[in-house]
């Protein structure tokens, strides 16, 4: 069965404009009429990036200590594994991460679970594996916060955790850097 998309009624005359004055692309300009921007603050606000590295990572708790551990292993030459994720931020945050630490001379690898066979998140598998790899630490991106019994292994391994993620954090929360 074909569907219909319905596009949303905007006002092209409107999106003619802020493309002119912004020097927009008319779609995205028309993307920003569809949103409800209207004025420059707002249009300026969505199309440029900086106001995103304006806020402040250390408003995050344990922010710091992450950081210190973090510069700590690149100081050391630590083998540090970036652990993601397979869906679209859990794999964005993977190659940002990556990308920065190597710019910064550390010695880094990153590692995707397989969807299909090894399911989400950090396990006691996965961290037996990143052992066997050189790992000294790991880095969890978009995972970990429920993961006590992957941390707790990596311990026991003499590996050391820090734990960045978004999702619900529940109750006991693992071991971590």
């Amino acid at each position: 069965m074909r569907k219909r998309w319905l596009a949303a009624s905007y006002d092209k005359d409107l999106a003619a404009q802020i493309a002119e004055e912004h020097s927009l692309n008319p779609i995205a300009a028309l993307l920003a009429v569809i949103r409800g921007l209207r004025d420059d603050e707002e249009i300026e606000d969505f199309f440029d990036p900086n106001p995103f590295f304006t806020l402040d990572p250390f408003a995050l708790p344990d922010m710091d200590k992450a950081v210190e551990r973090i510069n700590r292993a690149i100081d050391n030459f630590e083998c540090i594994a970036i652990f993601g994720d397979f869906d679209a931020d859990g794999v964005t945050s993977t190659a940002l991460l990556y990308t920065y630490l190597e710019s910064k001379g550390a010695n880094v690898l990153w590692y995707i679970p397989d969807r299909l066979t090894e399911g989400y998140g950090l396990s006691v598998g996965a961290v037996e594996k990143l052992k066997d790899m050189g790992a000294q630490l790991i880095v969890t991106v978009d995972n970990g916060v429920s993961a006590a019994d992957a941390a707790e292994r990596a311990y026991e391994l003499g590996m050391e955790v820090v734990i960045t993620d978004h999702h619900k954090v529940p109750d006991v929360l693992p071991r971590a850097e």
